[in-house]
């Protein structure tokens, strides 16, 4: 975990809910998938941390309480179907 202005960055699996309230708690949570099938990530972390936390800054005028992100992301299989797809249109 390291941190930059105050904002905490933890790389880390999605929290689970544990109530109603926390999953309302949850609704302010925005997210996003973004990358590559091939591509070497190596160094990329910070500055891709940098760029959603200044964005976010920009657009709500505060800065986040906490950033999750990392490489070891995961996609859902609706969302590998679409890559898969977009993939194959690509490609001669």
């Amino acid at each position: 975990m390291g941190s930059t202005r105050g904002v905490k960055f933890i790389q880390s699996a999605a929290p689970s809910l544990s109530s109603g309230a926390e999953e309302r708690k949850m609704k302010k949570l925005w997210t996003c998938k973004i990358g590559e099938t091939e591509f070497d990530q190596h160094g990329m972390d910070a500055p891709m941390r940098r760029a959603v936390r200044d964005a976010y800054l920009a657009i709500t005028g505060k800065e986040p309480d906490f950033i999750f992100s990392g490489w070891a992301g995961k996609l859902d299989e609706i969302e590998r179907e679409i890559v898969t797809e977009q993939a194959a249109k690509v490609r001669p």
